[in-house]
């Protein structure tokens, strides 16, 4: 089952349809000023249309099927970094890697690996997928006094056949990340938990797939070092796009613009 938080998001879901923004109800003064209120009125459609541009349009009732790395859909863990030694006890399932990919609640890396380590997990999909976007959940221990690089990580990559299609450098605590283009990023109000919907540069097929997060935590600083990782998800569609409503709004505003000053 998919543990893909989109009530994250809620707030953006409610930016790209809000009535305001819409090309049918949206209202110009007649008598503008030729060149200054024309760019005026040019300016703020841009501002809306790069608004919509940083919301998802990930539909918050699509099932499992949307997910291309669930294992539910046959995607199989091929190999992985060593798990936490001491997890499963007091988290069941954590100890599987199958846990990111839409297994248990979450997943852990093994604490007896110094900062920088390159963990890793490699998993195959039943047939070549093209992947548009991906999801990412994450968390550290950073809240109670704890280290902030406690289960965190670094970087994140992610790999399609032996190529690099991703990177990712990350801040500690995670809140203080900032999104690279095309993609959209939140966390919690202490900043420790991950949550990341991005494009890929370009659409990728792939069979044989490898994500990699390199370790923020050194092993002298308590026992819970290797990353957490909740899940890692690839989407079929792009899932921060300019949406069709936004384009449509700044067409409008320019024709308006120009119907005004004839």
């Amino acid at each position: 089952m998919t543990h893909f938080r989109r009530w994250r998001f809620a707030t953006i879901d409610r930016l790209c349809t809000n009535s305001l923004l819409s090309a049918t109800t949206l209202q110009l003064p007649r008598n503008l000023v030729p060149g200054v209120d024309l760019m005026r009125h040019v300016a703020i459609a841009m501002l809306l249309l790069t608004a919509n541009a940083r919301a998802t349009t990930v539909d918050p009732t699509a099932d499992i099927r949307d997910d291309l790395f669930d294992i539910a859909t046959g995607t199989v863990v091929t190999g992985s970094s060593a798990p936490c030694s001491w997890c499963e006890p007091y988290s069941p399932g954590s100890t599987n890697p199958e846990a990111a990919l839409g297994g248990a609640r979450q997943f852990f890396f093994s604490d007896r690996f110094g900062v920088g380590t390159r963990h890793h997990i490699d998993f195959q999909t039943p047939e070549p997928r093209t992947v548009y976007s991906i999801g990412l959940q994450a968390a550290h221990d950073g809240s109670l006094g704890r280290d902030r690089r406690a289960r965190g990580f670094t970087v994140f990559e992610l790999w399609g056949d032996g190529v690099m299609v991703y990177e990712l450098e990350t801040a500690n605590p995670y809140g203080s990340t900032a999104a690279p283009p095309n993609s959209h990023f939140e966390s919690d109000d202490d900043g420790n938990e991950f949550y990341l919907l991005a494009d890929l540069p370009v659409p990728v097929t792939a069979t044989e797939w490898r994500a990699v997060f390199v370790q923020a935590g050194d092993i002298h600083r308590g026992h819970a070092n290797g990353p957490r990782i909740y899940e890692l998800n690839g989407f079929g569609f792009r899932t921060v796009v300019p949406e069709p409503s936004a384009l449509a709004l700044v067409c409008t505003v320019i024709a308006a613009c120009c119907r005004s000053r004839d």
